[in-house]
């Protein structure tokens, strides 16, 4: 075969605003740890995984800097996210 065809890949989204509405519903509705997981998910776009995996000793709370090592990062880089 001379051309190699590449699957499409679909991601899931939401285009219809009571959906969006539904979906925050929902996430008022989860336990605090899940809660704030989501939302610090949304805040710093973050995957699930360097959430979970988060260690107070990559936090420096009076620098307002979350320090995320290269070994948890996807592509192996580490990156600093600021409050600030």
């Amino acid at each position: 075969m001379l051309f190699i065809i590449k699957k499409t890949k679909h991601f899931v989204t939401i285009t219809e605003i009571s959906k969006v509405k539904e979906l925050i519903e929902n996430i008022v509705q989860c336990d605090i740890n899940t809660k704030m997981a989501i939302l610090l998910s949304l805040l710093t776009a973050q995957r699930s995984f360097t959430i979970r995996s988060a260690t107070w000793n990559d936090i420096d709370l009076e620098n307002g800097v979350w320090n995320i090592p290269a070994s948890k990062m996807k592509m192996k880089k580490s990156t600093l996210h600021t409050s600030k």
